[in-house]
């Protein structure tokens, strides 16, 4: 499994938004997140809304939202 970050979906208000999706593939991470987007009210991810890959391989950390808007 590969983990994804996307931190530019439209959320409730217009600030930062921040997740984290696993999933197999990019397009299914893309599906995975949609769904749940959509679940709790939000409209699922635009064609340009970036997933990015987080290295499993190495120590690492990865800041979603450091609150500068």
């Amino acid at each position: 499994m590969i983990v994804f970050t996307c931190t530019d979906f439209t959320g409730v208000w217009p600030v930062g938004t921040a997740a984290v999706v696993v999933a197999d593939s990019v397009d299914n991470a893309r599906e995975i997140l949609s769904a749940r987007l959509v679940s709790v009210g939000l409209p699922p991810l635009k064609d340009e809304d970036e997933l990015k890959v987080v290295d499993t391989g190495i120590a690492n950390s990865v800041i979603l939202c450091d609150g500068d808007y």
